[in-house]
């Protein structure tokens, strides 16, 4: 069968799949259909029951504002109560706070509170209302007791949170309880007169809400603020207003009430919650019987899927068991597929490849032996010629300076100028032969290093001693700056040495004119950090890593000028890497370069390559 009639199959079984999802997509539909119809149920039944709420608040309000807020009858009869009570406060202030709650009916001053023109007033206006107020109480500007309908728990209102709130002149709404609290202050011509406070029993102003319910599960909440006020007497939820307002399971619709008009006595809300699993409880019935049938097709699928997949996919692990043992070197290995389809072809093709690429390593790791027997034998004829080199440029560099010294004989200034040029350049073909030597054994590995403990300083200053008559000839000053405790080392010296040698002399070489090569030391971090700055030409931009690949040398016009090889700073950092250190260079900003150079204090010690440099 080909390969095309297999994955046909698959998209057979991909289709039945698809039709199952969108049967599933079908019933979430349905089920979209019923919350939203769940919805509106709750959105009608809470808007009437928002209507009633509202109604009974502007009754409250009208009745408050007629017979209190905005009542003059109230304002004088304060005035004429205010005058009988001054011996009461002035005299028998602590007499009251003693005996408050155990007074008689008919002992002073009870008969005073509960007989004056205010008290009797208050009386009237709560015995002709209907709505249910439980208790009305007038103190003064002192929070001084006047007047009440019933006895409160204390004779100074200022006792109670709400007074400070009250004093500021703005009409609230408190919450005691289960009791509502509505505070009154009485002002005349911006004058504080004295506070009402109104207290409403909550359960019988709502008990429309009270006996609210939608179903089962539905019930009704009033809020002032972020507080639950008041909730229907069929919620069993646990969590107070968290879980009315934030509650998963629950269906919610909420209103803003225009409960009193004022805005000042507060932000209310009615809100109705149902639990969202009454409203699907008949979904669910038809979405589980659908769900069986459901999984008895998509395994019965599956089944179909799992037999033809493995039919289709046996080919392809013998194609990928084929790679990785070839990627893992069982280069023999070859692959066998008898489909008479593309993958057939396929493993034909990858055979084919397979028998290329042996070939070609084979030819390959011919020519990598010959490669390497090149590379000894250059290593071997560089290490020779060097050697070779090495004798004779010291006897011409010897006879060179017998001559120029006289010591052979009387030479005119003529003659003992150009015996200087010979022994400048004998010593530079002698450094080119020093650097091809360490050069050639560090490819070969035959460097050995020798650590011991050494005064770092006096390297440094043998360094400088060194290269003064060179740096002089040029018009250049070496200067050392080191701290005046300099911490030994323990490494190899000889490596060291060369190592600050290639980067003076490289500092010497590229400063152009009168300069300075500069040579700093210290102790950084438990290293010790080596610099070197010079005032040359310094380092193209990009190329500060390249500049310590062998034979590499600066592109530049004033570079090509001067004399070398391209290996003294390959070697340098050959060197660096074997005493466990690190190298880095940078330009300055007002030119010239600086080489940073790190090695631990003790042998053993690394330097990781991502560290800082400088």
């Amino acid at each position: 069968m080909r390969l095309q009639s297999k994955l046909l199959i698959i998209l057979l079984a991909v289709t039945v799949l698809s039709f199952l999802f969108n049967i599933l997509i079908s019933l979430l539909l349905v089920r979209n259909t019923l919350l939203l119809v769940f919805k509106e149920e709750i959105s009608v039944s809470g808007d009437i029951l928002r209507r009633d709420i509202e109604e009974r608040g502007r009754e409250l309000e009208r009745w408050l504002d007629s017979n209190l807020t905005d009542s003059s009858s109230l304002k004088s009869k304060l005035q004429e109560t205010r005058k009988r009570f001054s011996f009461w406060k002035e005299k028998k202030i602590s007499y009251l706070q003693e005996n408050w709650q155990n007074i008689p009916d008919n002992k002073p001053p009870l008969p005073l509170f509960l007989h004056n023109p205010l008290s009797r007033y208050l009386g009237s206006i709560s015995q002709a209302s209907l709505l249910p107020i439980k208790r009305i109480s007038v103190a003064d500007e002192t929070g001084f007791l006047l007047a009440f309908t019933k006895k409160p728990e204390h004779f100074l209102l200022s006792r109670e949170k709400w007074w400070e709130k009250a004093k500021k002149g703005s009409k609230f709404v408190s919450w005691d309880g289960t009791d509502m609290c509505v505070i009154i202050p009485l002002m005349e011509k911006n004058t504080f007169l004295g506070v009402v406070k109104v207290e409403v029993e909550a359960g019988k102003l709502f008990r429309t809400l009270k006996f609210f319910s939608i179903g089962e599960t539905g019930s009704a909440h009033v809020f002032l603020g972020d507080t639950l006020l008041i909730s229907s007497a069929n919620w069993k939820g646990k969590g107070g207003s968290r879980a009315i307002l934030t509650g998963n399971e629950y269906i919610r619709k909420k209103w803003k009430l225009r409960f009193l008009r004022s805005r000042q006595l507060g932000d209310w809300r009615l809100v109705v919650i149902q639990k969202r699993e009454e409203g699907l409880r008949s979904y669910r019935e038809v979405f589980y019987h659908i769900l069986r049938q459901f999984i008895v097709i998509v395994i019965g699928v599956a089944l179909l899927g799992i037999f033809f997949s493995r039919r289709v996919t046996l080919p392809l692990r013998k194609i990928d068991k084929f790679a990785h043992e070839f990627a893992s070197g069982k280069l023999s290995t070859r692959i066998s597929i008898k489909t008479a389809d593309e993958l057939e072809s396929l493993a034909h093709s990858l055979n084919s490849m397979a028998d290329r690429l042996q070939e070609n390593l084979k030819t390959l790791r011919e020519q990598k032996e010959m490669l390497e027997e090149a590379s000894e034998m250059k290593s071997t004829f560089i290490s020779a010629v060097s050697h070779e080199f090495k004798t004779p440029l010291t006897i011409i560099r010897n006879y060179a300076h017998l001559l120029a010294t006289g010591k052979l004989g009387e030479v005119n200034p003529e003659q003992k100028e150009r015996l200087k040029k010979i022994s400048t350049h004998a010593q530079y073909l002698a450094r080119l032969v020093d650097n091809l030597l360490n050069f050639s054994r560090l490819e070969s590995g035959e460097w050995e290093t020798f650590f011991t403990k050494f005064s770092l300083r006096g390297l440094l200053e043998k360094v400088k001693e060194d290269f003064s008559p060179f740096a002089r000839e040029k018009g250049v000053e070496i200067v050392l700056q080191l701290p005046s405790r300099l911490p030994s080392i323990y490494s190899d010296p000889f490596a060291l040495k060369i190592i600050m040698d290639n980067l003076v002399e490289n500092g010497i070489k590229f400063t152009l004119g009168a300069g300075k090569v500069i040579i700093k030391a210290g102790k950084e971090e438990g290293k010790v950090k080596i610099e070197v700055e010079d005032m040359g030409i310094g380092i193209p931009e990009g190329e500060e890593n390249r500049i310590f690949e062998p034979f590499y040398r600066v592109d530049k016009e004033e570079a090509r000028k001067g004399w070398g090889s391209g290996l003294g700073l390959s070697i340098t950092a050959r060197l660096v890497e074997l005493l466990g250190g690190k190298i880095a260079a940078k330009n300055k900003k007002e030119g010239g370069s600086i080489f940073l150079l790190w090695l631990p204090l003790r042998s053993g010690d690394t330097i990781e390559k991502g560290g800082k440099d400088g």
